[in-house]
């Protein structure tokens, strides 16, 4: 979160030891894909290897649906078309000074809507689902679902449905 600072990586391991430690093991733990690195903090070694051992929920969900979400969950990011442009500039070596001022444009005119999905289609989902293919292989083991409502209620009931499921 802006202004926060990570936790130190001993805090880090700690905090996520003591999650772990009161789960019930003959229960399904799910967690959401990561990268080794979460910011500057490194995912211990046995937790990203149980991560990437286990089978897979794969949500698929409608972009639209997904810049929903991401606005409302990052709105503190969508305010200020300075701060989010000082922070695009860094991806240049990565995605092309045309690109990034054409996204620097979006921010300038404020259409948030429209630079949070040209940012998952063009930045995010490419890398995103190269680290997929790296390090979640498809197994049959694994378990794909649909959903177009990510509102509370529409969590909801995609977790009873994934619930039923396994």
């Amino acid at each position: 979160m802006p202004g926060q600072a990570q936790p130190s990586q001993k805090s880090f391991e700690s905090a996520i030891w003591s999650v772990l430690s009161r789960l019930d093991p003959a229960r399904p733990v799910f967690v959401e894909s990561e990268s080794k690195k979460i910011g500057a903090l490194r995912v211990p070694d046995a937790l990203i290897m149980a991560m990437r051992a286990s089978p897979c929920i794969r949500l698929e969900v409608p972009l639209a649906a997904r810049v929903k979400l991401l606005s409302e969950d990052y709105a503190h990011f969508l305010h200020d078309p300075e701060d989010i442009n000082s922070c695009l500039i860094h991806l240049a070596d990565l995605r092309g000074h045309e690109t990034i001022a054409e996204w620097q444009a979006l921010a300038n005119r404020q259409a948030w809507p429209e630079l949070v999905a040209a940012l998952l289609e063009q930045h995010h989902d490419p890398a995103y689902f190269k680290s997929l293919a790296r390090n979640y292989a498809p197994s049959p083991a694994d378990w794909s679902f649909h959903t177009d409502d990510l509102s509370a209620g529409g969590l909801q009931q995609l977790a009873r449905e994934i619930l039923a499921s396994i």
